[in-house]
């Protein structure tokens, strides 16, 4: 989706339609927020089962930055087309500062968590996150105060709370599942990945598909579920 928007954004904003570079940037942030969010979900609702799987290697007290991570990235794909409507516009040079001022950060926070303040990973996971929730937002006020728009719609909220939502009710809980051994190992875990992912994929589709989040995706849902 990202790579399509780059060529779409660009003829818009050439032929200087600004109501049609404003549509792909809702529907934009809108479409990958909702598919973000998804994959959010999943991960994090199963990623203490999956480190379960691999107790030797450590992984164990790694939900955090699995944690912080993810929301790093899905407040990146909820910016949409955020970066192709700066790249292709007049503002383009502000990347350059943008880009290093970020690497800058990156730097000094990883040496300040990682070593000064000794928190191991969960410090370069928190100084990951800082860093892109504080660029991204630099750009989105930059395309703000540019070009008086914004990816914000009422829809954008609701996903949000279905999101928090579903996070709260499958984030502590799990399948009270009995140790299956199978090549004398628990794919206990497993079973409850799957359970689980199955669980959230329909409440999440459900719900998406009766406040009518995406036009695009209940076009889609449309075509091959009943709901």
């Amino acid at each position: 989706m990202t790579r399509s928007l780059q060529p779409l954004t660009s003829k818009s904003l050439n032929d200087a339609n600004m109501v049609e570079v404003e549509s792909l940037y809702k529907k934009s942030s809108i479409n990958l927020f909702l598919v973000g969010g998804l994959f959010f979900l999943l991960v994090n609702c199963g990623v203490h089962e999956l480190f379960k799987l691999m107790p030797e290697k450590g992984y164990a007290g790694g939900e955090l930055v699995v944690l912080m991570i993810s929301l790093a990235k899905l407040y990146t794909m909820f910016l949409g087309n955020n970066g192709a409507i700066i790249t292709n516009s007049k503002f383009y040079r502000i990347t350059l500062p943008i880009g290093v001022g970020s690497a800058i950060a990156v730097y000094f926070l990883n040496r300040l968590f990682y070593y000064e303040l000794e928190m191991g990973t969960n410090g370069l996971a928190l100084a990951t996150l800082i860093i892109i929730l504080i660029f991204n937002s630099v750009k989105l006020y930059f395309v703000k105060s540019k070009f008086s728009m914004s990816p914000f719609t009422d829809k954008s909220w609701k996903l949000f709370f279905i999101i928090l939502i579903l996070m709260v009710s499958f984030y502590f809980w799990n399948f009270s599942i009995p140790a299956v051994e199978v090549f004398d190992r628990d794919i206990s875990p497993i079973l409850n990945i799957i359970f689980k992912s199955l669980l959230i994929i329909i409440c999440y589709l459900f719900l998406i598909f009766k406040l009518s989040i995406s036009e695009q995706i209940n076009t889609l849902l449309r075509k091959y579920i009943k709901l």
